[in-house]
């Protein structure tokens, strides 16, 4: 918990920063920062290293990240979501942190136009600090997901098929 100081400046530098800034108040064990309109308590993680994390094979149901996360695949039927996984996309997926790979622009389903991973994690509104650790399932330069947030294009499951979903467990 917060000190009554710490707390002060949460509302001085975090809930009252101008509409266009990420401030952000550190304390031993938590933060607390502001993105678009919102606030975000989070438990802060010191010392962790996950520069190795990059080209690990994905293997199986659920996987351990080296940064103590985890990407959680569970199989569902598909009905009409096109934010499934289809079971062959992830035949040659490697896992990556965001900040170790460069990805060609791709496009997700149903939408227009491709664009830089850049470009498509601003558009869902996705947290500054938490993009270059967002895992990415690819081939190669290759997009093929990023768990919990997005499939690219090709690489969803069919309708009524069976699908898999992917979550990032923090």
């Amino acid at each position: 918990m917060p000190s009554r100081f710490t707390l002060q400046q949460i509302i001085d530098e975090v809930a009252n920063a101008r509409p266009d800034g990420v401030p952000v108040v550190r304390w031993d064990g938590g933060e607390v920062r502001r993105y678009k309109q919102y606030l975000y308590a989070c438990i802060s993680e010191k010392g962790v290293d996950c520069a190795g994390y990059a080209e690990l094979p994905f293997i199986g149901q659920t996987m351990a990240l080296p940064d103590g996360t985890q990407v959680v695949c569970r199989s569902i039927e598909t009905g009409d979501k096109l934010s499934c996984c289809s079971p062959d996309a992830l035949t040659y997926a490697t896992v990556s942190m965001r900040k170790n790979v460069d990805v060609e622009a791709f496009a997700l389903p149903g939408r227009k136009g491709r664009k830089t991973l850049k470009k498509w994690l601003n558009e869902l509104a996705v947290p500054s600090w938490i993009r270059d650790e967002l895992p990415v399932l690819h081939n190669g330069s290759q997009l093929i997901a990023i768990p919990g947030l997005l499939v690219a294009d090709g690489y969803q499951a069919q309708s009524r098929q069976e699908g898999l979903t992917l979550a990032w467990c923090r």
